[in-house]
């Protein structure tokens, strides 16, 4: 556990604000031992370690590093990362093919808590088609044993594009022939109509995600 320190204890040193303390000792460290570490995460909010840790206030949690050698009978999923050129090429692969009003990439709380934001800061409403959100079966697998909801989960490396109806066949066809897996989830709507998600158990609003499904689930106590 990283934790950053706001002021000193120390009489001969003085408290000096640093913006980059976090990033350049998160790095530094991460690559110290990359040989090691098998996680970072961040989950938000994290002050509740600093109870389990029984750290001072004056110190914040910003980084858990997870770090060891994996067990001789380990098993994890064959999962293959996205190419790197499939997430820096996608903003302007899509504006290359159409007009796009905005994007936005996911972290914490997930694709709903990216929608909720999305619509807030453009003023409209959504109408989004749950069957249509794409979730790796290993998630969906991990999120029912611990009790989690993925659409509300840390969704790193995702994007969020709107894109005009008249534009849609022509972006989507261009992020495909660039092997960036694209789907249509839903469409906007006027203000007053609010953010809805439609399944087959009908028409749900939703908002921002107070808190990440991961954070909820480290604060809950369960392990």
């Amino acid at each position: 556990m990283l934790l950053r320190s706001s002021r000193t204890t120390s009489p001969k040193l003085t408290r000096t604000g640093s913006p980059r303390c976090a990033s350049s000792t998160g790095v530094a460290s991460a690559f110290n031992i990359a040989s090691l570490a098998s996680l970072t995460h961040t989950p938000s909010p994290m002050r509740f370690l600093n109870d389990i840790l029984g750290r001072p206030s004056s110190e914040r949690p910003f980084l858990i590093l997870v770090v060891g050698h994996p067990a001789a009978d380990a098993r994890v999923p064959n999962i293959t990362r996205k190419p790197f050129d499939s997430i820096v090429q996608a903003p302007p692969t899509a504006v290359a093919a159409g007009p796009v009003h905005a994007v936005h990439d996911l972290t914490e709380g997930g694709v709903l808590n990216g929608l909720a934001e999305l619509a807030a800061t453009a003023s409209t409403g959504l109408e989004v088609e749950v069957a249509r959100i794409s979730v790796l079966a290993e998630t969906r697998q991990i999120c029912d044993h611990l009790g989690l909801d993925p659409l509300r989960l840390l969704a790193s490396e995702a994007l969020l594009i709107g894109v005009p109806p008249s534009a849609t066949a022509d972006i989507v066809a261009a992020l495909r022939a660039r092997a960036v897996p694209v789907t249509r989830i839903g469409s906007v709507r006027p203000p007053e109509h609010g953010t809805t998600l439609v399944s087959r158990n009908g028409r749900t609003p939703f908002g921002p995600v107070a808190t990440d499904e991961l954070a909820r689930f480290y604060g809950s106590g369960q392990e």
